[in-house]
Order: C-alpha cells, then sequence, then structure tokens
C-alpha cells in the first residue's frame, strides 16, 4: 500500500465528469437523471438529502470549555450530540434518488465511485462471519462532514482487542510510523488508524495467528469459544482493511454499516 498516495487522495476524488454534469444539471435535467447517466442504476443505492442541524448550525461542534477549571473556552470544543459531528439534522431523509450535491461530489467522479461502492459490498462480505449482518441496502451522503468513520460492531472492537492487547507485545509498534505519513489531515478522519490494523493483520497472517477461543484485555477475558472463526488462521481470512484503505484512496469514505445499511460519504 503507497500511504503517501492514500493520503493525497483523502476526500479528493478524481472528479473527471465534473463538466459534463454541470453542463447537463444547467439545460434543467433532474439530478436524478443525470445521475443514472453517469452511475447507470443500482437498485440497492439510496441517497441521504441531508439538511442542517438546527443545534450547532451545520459545523458539527459546539462551544465550550476545554479544561476543569473554566478558563479555556473553545468554539469547537465539543463534538454535537444532536447530530453525533455531522452538521446534518438526524431526520434527513434517505431517498431513492440522487440530489443535484450527490451528483457532484459523486457521480462527476464514475469510476471511482464504483470502485468504492464494489470496495463497501466486499467489506461487508468480508465482516458477516465475524458477527455483522450483511446490509441489503447502499446510502451515499454527499452533505455535512464525517467523523471517525471505521468499521462496526462487532467487529472492530474484538479486533482491536485482538491486535493491540490480547498480541500487544508482538503487535502495538506495528505500523506506528504510518502516522508521519497522515500529519495535517483532518483531525476527525483516522485513516491512519487504519493503515495500522490494515498492516497488523497482514503480520497476524504472516505469523500463522489463529482466532483465539479467549481474548485476553485489561479487565479480564472476553470469551470466543463460540465463535465460528476460532481457530481460523488469519492467513486463511480475506484482511477487510484493504478494501478500506482502497475507498480512502479513491477520495470517498466508508462510514459503517448501521442496521443494514452500508454508509458511504462524499465530500463537496
Amino acid at each position: 500500500m503507497d500511504h503517501a498516495r492514500l493520503r493525497d487522495g483523502l476526500l479528493r476524488p478524481s472528479r473527471t465528469h465534473l463538466a459534463e454534469a454541470r453542463e447537463l444539471l444547467a439545460e434543467s435535467t433532474a439530478p436524478d437523471t443525470v445521475w443514472r447517466t453517469l452511475m447507470g442504476h443500482d437498485p440497492r443505492r439510496t441517497f441521504l438529502h441531508g439538511s442542517r442541524c438546527t443545534k450547532c448550525r451545520g459545523g458539527g461542534t459546539e462551544g465550550g470549555y476545554h479544561d476543569s477549571d473554566l478558563t479555556e473556552w473553545g468554539p469547537d470544543a465539543w463534538t454535537c450530540g444532536r447530530c453525533r459531528a455531522t452538521g446534518l439534522d438526524p431526520s434527513s431523509p434517505t431517498l431513492p434518488e440522487a440530489a443535484e450535491q450527490h451528483v457532484l461530489t459523486i457521480a462527476t467522479a464514475p469510476e471511482a465511485a464504483r470502485q468504492a461502492e464494489e470496495n463497501a459490498w466486499r467489506i461487508a462480505t468480508i465482516l458477516e462471519p465475524w458477527g455483522v449482518p450483511h446490509p441489503e441496502r447502499l446510502v451515499w451522503r454527499a452533505a455535512g462532514r464525517t467523523y471517525l468513520p471505521g468499521l462496526p460492531d462487532p467487529f472492530q472492537p474484538t479486533v482491536n482487542l485482538l491486535f493491540f492487547t490480547h498480541w500487544k507485545a508482538d503487535l502495538d509498534s506495528v505500523g506506528k510510523e504510518f502516522l508521519k505519513f497522515f500529519e495535517g489531515s483532518p483531525t476527525h478522519l483516522n485513516p491512519h488508524h487504519h493503515a495500522r490494523n490494515q498492516l497488523a493483520w497482514e503480520t497476524a497472517a504472516q505469523r500463522g495467528y489463529t482466532v483465539p477461543e479467549k481474548i485476553v484485555h485489561y479487565n479480564g477475558e472476553k470469551d470466543m469459544s463460540t465463535h465460528p472463526l476460532v481457530g481460523r488462521p488469519f492467513s486463511e481470512l480475506p484482511n477487510p482493511y484493504t478494501p478500506l484503505l482502497d475507498i480512502w484512496r479513491l477520495g470517498f469514505v466508508f462510514e459503517g454499516i448501521t442496521k443494514g445499511v452500508i454508509q458511504l460519504y462524499a465530500a463537496k
């Protein structure tokens, strides 16, 4: 993985069809028609039509004090609890038709967007044996901002315990050098963690590690004896962080899987 290329691609998809999309929209072509012209139709694909959060006014953060002495006030000290730092009203609808914002931020990079979708569905398939129900739909969001996206429960907490607590002595230092590639990246993005986990997975596979019956952690043990993957070597398990990093590299964000829906994000 070229991590410099990954860093440079963050939130910057190659919008090769921007002029074409603007021309069609200027001719009063319906946004969803323009979308289908550039991206085709997938019945599993939907779109979040976001409106600004009234609490943080779309910023995703709120003012507050940084310290317990209440002396250091910051205009963006806390993430907004109402919108979970996205800046969007939680009641924003999800619809089957694309809006203009989806066309301009996603469909103008059709090759990259289709690859991102393919990678997202691949991630969903990989995570299913780990206990993540396979989603039925995919929703694109092209408004607001993303905040600490990643892979869903119960997969992510389990893998983090394995890599950085259970196997801490062997894997804790793996990938820490990746942090230098992402200096200056927005603090609400975390591709460096995903890059580190990708390498930790590869390292576990190379060393012949298997999914254990018990995961030792700071507060005892996590019982894995009934998990369907117990005893399976990591070398036989597909690495979900590889397609996840590819989505980052393409300029989009895999935000997670929630209630049977894959969530993908595109920045303006």
